[in-house]
């Protein structure tokens, strides 16, 4: 049986996926089932490792709509934030060594998190708002939004064209599932007293 905790930590993430999602169709995109081309036998260890997460990805469609949620300031602002998030370290242990990465979409929402949040500290935030920046240039996202941006009214005019993304909400699942998986090895498997990871030939490099 699931303990309090994880059903807790479900519910959790679900509202943050619901409140995440903004307006996303519910038919999916014609090309909406993708997979990676990765080969089986990674090592994992040095460069032998895949350049994504080894998941199925899916395509789906978003229409960015004005919202009264991640507000700058106010009561719940900070909270809807978080929700950004995920438990854990947003870390993903992979490989037979649980080899310590991390998804760049989580680093992305770190960022975010941290530009709003954060203490702001200048060179954090000078890493964090450039590596939006080039995260943005990366996607190079070509939509056309019809007229000038800069002339709209945001309080009448609240929905935005289609675009076309990742199922992040899959994406979140997989990752989430990831860390309850590596916290379950790591409880059956580090020995506190000693500081080490015992029954095991070896682990990751984050044992903390």
């Amino acid at each position: 049986m699931p303990s309090i905790r994880i059903v807790l930590l479900t519910i959790l993430v679900a509202l943050s996926l619901w409140q995440n999602s903004s307006i996303r169709a519910s038919v999916p995109h014609p090309q909406a089932f993708r997979t990676p081309s990765i080969r089986p036998s990674y090592t994992f260890i040095g460069s032998d490792v895949p350049s994504e997460l080894p998941i199925e990805y899916r395509l789906v469609r978003l229409i960015p709509e004005e919202s009264l949620h991640y507000a700058v300031t106010g009561p719940e602002a900070r909270l809807e934030w978080l929700w950004t998030g995920m438990e854990g370290n947003n870390d993903a242990h992979l490989g037979p060594e649980n080899r310590v990465f991390i998804v760049a979409m989580f680093h992305e929402l770190h960022c975010l998190r941290y530009a709003n949040l954060g203490d702001r500290e200048p060179q954090h935030l000078h890493h964090c708002l450039n590596y939006l920046r080039k995260w943005i240039l990366c996607s190079a996202d070509v939509t056309l939004e019809p007229g000038d941006f800069r002339l709209r009214d945001f309080q009448t005019d609240r929905l935005g064209v289609t675009h076309t993304c990742r199922d992040w909400e899959h994406i979140y699942s997989v990752a989430q599932q990831n860390w309850f998986d590596w916290e379950e090895f790591r409880n059956e498997h580090w020995d506190a007293s000693t500081g080490q990871f015992i029954n095991v030939t070896k682990a990751g490099r984050d044992t903390t």
